[in-house]
């Protein structure tokens, strides 16, 4: 386990029917109307948990792949990130798949690999979900568009088959937390600040929130099944 000194804290509350229920953070900057996807037996009108982890992950890491490249001193140029996160069954509960693809234009396939690899080693939701579930790390061209099959059996960390039965994408672009975070086919489209804790504007949302968020209502919604 990770200990941390707090430089920045989230709260976010769900409350409702769960996955059909209602989410908002603490300062009111994120609240949602929730529902389950379509794909899954729902009527998919409002958001749910994977989004907001798809669109706070790829910010959060598009973050760290941008401080690492400071660090370096290479330059990124017009660099995205693209994280897609699948839910499915696993073993008696149900589990997550996690596959980020980086986009690093101005860089060579190996020095941006390089890069990526160092990036989930600092990233917040990396070091939140190592061990936990399967995250691929790779460097593409472009960003794909292409959602995996929603019957595609993948393993987690733990060797469990997960059949997926829902995949959402998110894309990050700018500058990382002070980018823009996207959700495709939703009308989720976030303004990214850094919080004033953490010397931003705090104007916008920020990874740590839809973290909050989705945790929040996907607890919640595992609260009223058990």
């Amino acid at each position: 386990m990770i200990e941390i000194d707090p430089l920045y804290t989230a709260e976010a509350v769900a409350t409702g029917a769960g996955r059909d229920g209602h989410v908002q953070t603490a300062d009111g900057r994120i609240a949602l109307d929730l529902a389950v996807p379509a794909e899954v037996g729902g009527s998919g009108d409002g958001a749910n948990p994977e989004q907001l982890f798809a669109a706070g992950y790829a910010a959060c890491f598009h973050s760290a792949l941008q401080s690492v490249a400071r660090q370096a001193k290479k330059k990124l140029g017009d660099s995205s990130v693209g994280a897609r996160v699948a839910i499915g069954r696993a073993g008696e509960g149900f589990g997550l798949a996690v596959t980020l693809e980086v986009v690093i234009p101005d860089l060579p396939q190996d020095e941006a690999q390089q890069l990526a690899d160092a990036a989930h080693q600092v990233c917040p939701y990396s070091n939140a979900t190592r061990g936990n579930i399967e995250v691929t790390v790779s460097v593409v061209e472009d960003y794909s568009s292409c959602v995996q099959s929603a019957d595609v059996q993948r393993p987690d960390r733990k060797g469990v088959i997960m059949d997926a039965v829902y995949t959402t994408e998110a894309l990050s672009t700018g500058a990382g937390r002070d980018g823009r975070s996207v959700v495709k086919d939703s009308d989720l489209d976030f303004t990214m600040t850094a919080p004033k804790e953490m010397g931003g504007s705090g104007e916008g949302a920020n990874p740590e929130q839809l973290f909050a968020a989705g945790y929040a209502a996907c607890f919640h919604s595992a609260l009223q099944m058990v």
